[in-house]
Protein backbone atom coordinates (compact mmCIF):
# COMPACT_ATOMS: atom_id res chain seq x y z
CA UNK A 1 0.00 0.00 0.00
CA UNK A 2 1.57 3.28 -0.81
CA UNK A 3 0.43 5.20 1.98
CA UNK A 4 1.93 9.57 1.71
CA UNK A 5 4.58 10.95 0.40
CA UNK A 6 7.90 11.86 2.60
CA UNK A 7 7.71 15.24 4.22
CA UNK A 8 8.65 16.82 7.80
CA UNK A 9 6.62 18.38 10.27
CA UNK A 10 7.63 22.19 11.32
CA UNK A 11 4.48 23.39 13.34
CA UNK A 12 0.71 21.94 14.62
CA UNK A 13 -0.34 22.89 11.19
CA UNK A 14 1.45 20.66 9.22
CA UNK A 15 0.46 17.76 11.64
CA UNK A 16 -3.19 18.67 11.82
CA UNK A 17 -2.48 18.50 7.93
CA UNK A 18 -1.03 15.15 7.63
CA UNK A 19 -3.66 13.70 10.27
CA UNK A 20 -5.98 14.80 7.90
CA UNK A 21 -4.69 13.15 4.69
CA UNK A 22 -4.60 9.53 6.93
CA UNK A 23 -7.78 9.20 6.66
CA UNK A 24 -7.06 7.58 3.77
CA UNK A 25 -5.69 4.64 5.96
CA UNK A 26 -9.03 4.57 7.20
CA UNK A 27 -10.56 4.22 4.06
CA UNK A 28 -8.91 1.39 2.63
CA UNK A 29 -9.40 -0.63 5.77
CA UNK A 30 -6.38 0.29 7.84
CA UNK A 31 -5.46 1.69 11.34
CA UNK A 32 -3.15 4.67 11.75
CA UNK A 33 -0.71 4.00 14.54
CA UNK A 34 2.13 6.06 15.66
CA UNK A 35 5.05 6.10 16.99
CA UNK A 36 7.26 9.21 18.19
CA UNK A 37 11.53 9.40 18.32
CA UNK A 38 13.76 11.89 19.89
CA UNK A 39 16.04 10.53 17.23
CA UNK A 40 16.59 7.64 14.48
CA UNK A 41 16.56 4.81 16.63
CA UNK A 42 15.87 1.35 15.41
CA UNK A 43 12.22 0.08 15.26
CA UNK A 44 12.90 -2.81 17.78
CA UNK A 45 11.43 -3.15 21.05
CA UNK A 46 13.61 -3.02 23.93
CA UNK A 47 14.28 -6.63 24.39
CA UNK A 48 16.33 -6.59 21.52
CA UNK A 49 18.12 -3.20 20.94
CA UNK A 50 21.75 -4.53 22.81
CA UNK A 51 21.73 -8.46 21.64
CA UNK A 52 23.73 -9.72 18.44
CA UNK A 53 20.38 -10.39 15.87
CA UNK A 54 22.62 -12.29 13.66
CA UNK A 55 23.44 -14.81 16.48
CA UNK A 56 22.17 -17.85 16.54
CA UNK A 57 21.20 -17.97 19.93
CA UNK A 58 19.57 -14.72 19.89
CA UNK A 59 15.69 -16.48 19.62
CA UNK A 60 17.03 -17.92 22.78
CA UNK A 61 18.34 -15.16 24.76
CA UNK A 62 15.27 -13.16 23.90
CA UNK A 63 12.99 -16.18 25.25
CA UNK A 64 15.07 -16.61 28.46
CA UNK A 65 14.81 -12.62 29.15
CA UNK A 66 11.28 -12.69 28.38
CA UNK A 67 10.58 -15.16 30.77
CA UNK A 68 12.71 -13.25 33.77
CA UNK A 69 10.31 -10.50 33.33
CA UNK A 70 7.56 -12.03 33.95
CA UNK A 71 8.89 -13.93 36.94
CA UNK A 72 9.56 -10.19 38.31
CA UNK A 73 6.24 -9.28 37.65
CA UNK A 74 4.53 -11.97 39.38
CA UNK A 75 6.94 -11.34 42.38
CA UNK A 76 5.97 -7.41 42.24
CA UNK A 77 1.94 -8.60 42.48
CA UNK A 78 2.52 -11.09 45.34
CA UNK A 79 5.31 -8.39 47.63
CA UNK A 80 3.23 -6.38 50.12
CA UNK A 81 5.32 -3.52 49.46
CA UNK A 82 4.40 -3.48 45.86
CA UNK A 83 1.33 -5.73 45.03
CA UNK A 84 -1.10 -2.71 45.40
CA UNK A 85 0.76 -1.34 41.96
CA UNK A 86 0.05 -4.10 39.89
CA UNK A 87 -3.58 -4.80 38.47
CA UNK A 88 -3.78 -8.94 38.49
CA UNK A 89 -5.68 -8.87 35.32
CA UNK A 90 -8.13 -6.42 32.93
CA UNK A 91 -11.03 -8.89 32.37
CA UNK A 92 -12.37 -11.33 34.32
CA UNK A 93 -10.57 -14.38 33.90
CA UNK A 94 -12.61 -15.77 30.81
CA UNK A 95 -9.08 -16.38 28.97
CA UNK A 96 -6.50 -18.75 29.67
CA UNK A 97 -3.34 -16.72 29.45
CA UNK A 98 -5.27 -13.03 30.64
CA UNK A 99 -3.08 -12.27 33.59
CA UNK A 100 0.67 -12.98 31.83
CA UNK A 101 -0.70 -10.43 29.20
CA UNK A 102 -1.61 -8.42 31.63
CA UNK A 103 1.43 -8.12 33.91
CA UNK A 104 3.53 -8.35 30.43
CA UNK A 105 1.37 -5.24 28.81
CA UNK A 106 2.27 -3.62 32.79
CA UNK A 107 5.86 -4.51 32.19
CA UNK A 108 6.44 -2.71 29.48
CA UNK A 109 5.27 0.93 30.86
CA UNK A 110 7.20 0.16 33.83
CA UNK A 111 10.22 0.44 31.61
CA UNK A 112 11.23 -3.38 31.55
CA UNK A 113 12.32 -5.30 28.28
CA UNK A 114 10.02 -6.96 26.36
CA UNK A 115 9.04 -7.48 22.69
CA UNK A 116 6.06 -4.51 22.42
CA UNK A 117 7.17 -1.56 20.71
CA UNK A 118 4.74 1.33 22.09
CA UNK A 119 2.03 3.05 19.82
CA UNK A 120 -0.32 5.35 19.92
CA UNK A 121 -3.78 6.25 18.27
CA UNK A 122 -2.99 10.23 18.79
CA UNK A 123 -0.86 11.42 16.63
CA UNK A 124 -0.72 14.49 18.87
CA UNK A 125 1.18 12.25 21.89
CA UNK A 126 3.30 10.41 19.49
CA UNK A 127 4.77 13.93 18.01
CA UNK A 128 5.24 15.39 21.50
CA UNK A 129 7.53 12.26 22.40
CA UNK A 130 9.39 13.04 19.30
CA UNK A 131 9.80 16.93 20.19
CA UNK A 132 10.06 16.41 24.02
CA UNK A 133 13.38 16.06 24.29
CA UNK A 134 15.32 19.69 22.87
CA UNK A 135 18.41 18.18 21.39
CA UNK A 136 20.45 18.87 18.74
CA UNK A 137 18.45 15.72 16.85
CA UNK A 138 15.65 16.09 14.42
CA UNK A 139 12.76 13.89 15.93
CA UNK A 140 11.02 11.31 14.33
CA UNK A 141 7.51 10.64 13.94
CA UNK A 142 6.48 7.14 12.65
CA UNK A 143 3.42 5.94 10.92
CA UNK A 144 1.81 2.72 10.56
CA UNK A 145 -1.20 2.13 8.61
CA UNK A 146 -2.07 -1.43 10.45
CA UNK A 147 -3.78 -3.92 8.37
CA UNK A 148 -7.66 -4.30 10.19
CA UNK A 149 -6.54 -8.22 10.38
CA UNK A 150 -3.92 -8.00 12.82
CA UNK A 151 -5.45 -4.97 15.01
CA UNK A 152 -6.72 -6.98 18.31
CA UNK A 153 -8.97 -4.28 20.55
CA UNK A 154 -10.26 -4.72 23.39
CA UNK A 155 -13.61 -5.81 21.92
CA UNK A 156 -12.72 -7.91 19.01
CA UNK A 157 -9.88 -10.65 18.09
CA UNK A 158 -9.32 -10.83 22.32
CA UNK A 159 -8.40 -14.67 21.32
CA UNK A 160 -4.64 -13.84 21.70
CA UNK A 161 -5.03 -13.88 25.56
CA UNK A 162 -5.94 -17.67 25.21
CA UNK A 163 -2.21 -18.17 23.87
CA UNK A 164 1.15 -17.99 26.00
CA UNK A 165 2.98 -15.27 25.22
CA UNK A 166 5.95 -17.03 24.04
CA UNK A 167 3.58 -18.85 21.45
CA UNK A 168 2.47 -15.80 19.56
CA UNK A 169 3.15 -16.15 15.73
CA UNK A 170 3.09 -13.34 13.37
CA UNK A 171 3.15 -9.74 13.84
CA UNK A 172 -0.11 -8.45 16.24
CA UNK A 173 -0.94 -4.97 17.02
CA UNK A 174 -2.70 -4.67 20.50
CA UNK A 175 -4.93 -2.14 22.08
CA UNK A 176 -5.64 -3.82 25.08
CA UNK A 177 -8.57 -4.11 27.65
CA UNK A 178 -8.21 -0.92 30.18
CA UNK A 179 -10.63 -0.51 32.92
CA UNK A 180 -12.01 3.10 32.86
CA UNK A 181 -13.27 2.57 36.25
CA UNK A 182 -10.24 2.25 38.46
CA UNK A 183 -8.34 4.60 39.46
CA UNK A 184 -5.62 5.04 37.25
CA UNK A 185 -3.30 6.69 39.97
CA UNK A 186 -2.73 3.47 41.78
CA UNK A 187 -1.85 1.17 38.65
CA UNK A 188 1.44 3.31 37.34
CA UNK A 189 1.75 1.70 34.51
CA UNK A 190 -1.88 1.78 33.08
CA UNK A 191 -1.44 5.58 33.84
CA UNK A 192 0.77 5.89 32.02
CA UNK A 193 -0.73 3.97 29.28
CA UNK A 194 -4.07 5.63 29.68
CA UNK A 195 -2.29 9.26 29.33
CA UNK A 196 -0.01 8.21 26.16
CA UNK A 197 -3.90 6.94 24.51
CA UNK A 198 -1.13 3.75 24.19
CA UNK A 199 -1.03 0.72 22.23
CA UNK A 200 1.62 -2.08 21.23
CA UNK A 201 2.70 -4.06 17.68
CA UNK A 202 4.43 -7.31 18.63
CA UNK A 203 6.37 -9.65 16.57
CA UNK A 204 6.88 -13.28 17.02
CA UNK A 205 10.09 -14.60 17.75
CA UNK A 206 10.85 -15.80 14.55
CA UNK A 207 10.74 -12.00 13.28
CA UNK A 208 11.97 -9.88 16.16
CA UNK A 209 15.78 -10.15 14.57
CA UNK A 210 13.98 -7.82 12.14
CA UNK A 211 13.04 -3.63 12.66
CA UNK A 212 9.47 -3.66 12.98
CA UNK A 213 9.68 -1.43 9.80
CA UNK A 214 11.66 -4.08 7.43
CA UNK A 215 9.53 -7.15 8.71
CA UNK A 216 8.67 -8.48 5.10
CA UNK A 217 5.11 -8.73 5.73
CA UNK A 218 4.44 -4.64 6.46
CA UNK A 219 7.43 -3.35 5.76
CA UNK A 220 5.36 -1.53 2.76
CA UNK A 221 2.91 0.18 5.62
CA UNK A 222 5.37 2.48 7.07
CA UNK A 223 6.14 6.46 7.13
CA UNK A 224 8.84 8.15 8.57
CA UNK A 225 8.12 11.81 8.98
CA UNK A 226 11.21 14.18 10.36
CA UNK A 227 10.68 17.04 12.64
CA UNK A 228 13.61 19.32 12.20
CA UNK A 229 15.13 19.95 15.28
CA UNK A 230 14.88 23.96 14.78
CA UNK A 231 10.95 23.06 14.72
CA UNK A 232 10.99 20.88 17.82
CA UNK A 233 10.77 23.49 20.81
CA UNK A 234 7.85 25.26 18.47
CA UNK A 235 5.88 22.24 18.39
CA UNK A 236 6.20 21.34 21.79
CA UNK A 237 4.96 24.71 23.06
CA UNK A 238 2.22 24.44 21.15
CA UNK A 239 0.84 21.19 21.94
CA UNK A 240 1.16 21.80 25.54
CA UNK A 241 -0.36 24.84 24.87
CA UNK A 242 -3.55 22.66 23.25
CA UNK A 243 -3.35 19.91 26.08
CA UNK A 244 -1.67 20.78 29.54
CA UNK A 245 -1.73 16.64 30.01
CA UNK A 246 1.56 16.40 26.88
CA UNK A 247 3.75 17.80 30.00
CA UNK A 248 2.76 15.04 31.97
CA UNK A 249 2.92 11.49 29.54
CA UNK A 250 5.39 9.69 31.95
CA UNK A 251 4.31 10.66 35.48
CA UNK A 252 7.57 8.83 37.66
CA UNK A 253 6.64 5.42 39.44
CA UNK A 254 6.39 4.87 43.07
CA UNK A 255 9.80 4.05 44.89
CA UNK A 256 8.80 0.73 45.66
CA UNK A 257 8.56 0.18 41.73
CA UNK A 258 11.25 1.70 40.40
CA UNK A 259 14.09 0.42 43.63
CA UNK A 260 12.70 -3.34 42.26
CA UNK A 261 13.08 -2.40 38.62
CA UNK A 262 16.74 -1.14 39.47
CA UNK A 263 17.52 -4.23 41.10
CA UNK A 264 16.51 -6.60 38.11
CA UNK A 265 18.59 -4.44 35.72
CA UNK A 266 21.44 -5.10 37.63
CA UNK A 267 21.23 -8.83 38.17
Amino acid sequence: MNILSPRKIECLDDLISLKKELAICRMNGYFPLYRGQAKDWTLLPSIARKEDRKHNSFPDKIQTIEKKVLQLMKRLLEDKSTKNFIKQRFLNGNYMNEQDWSLYFQARHLGLPTRLIDFTASIETASYFAVDSLSDDDGELWIFCCPREIFAADNRINSYLDIPISNMEGVIAINHPFDGDVSHENFPAEYRKHKQNGLFVMQSFEHIKFPLNENPKIWNLFMKVKIPQSSKSQIRAELIGKESRYAKLSPDLPLELSSKIEEFYKS
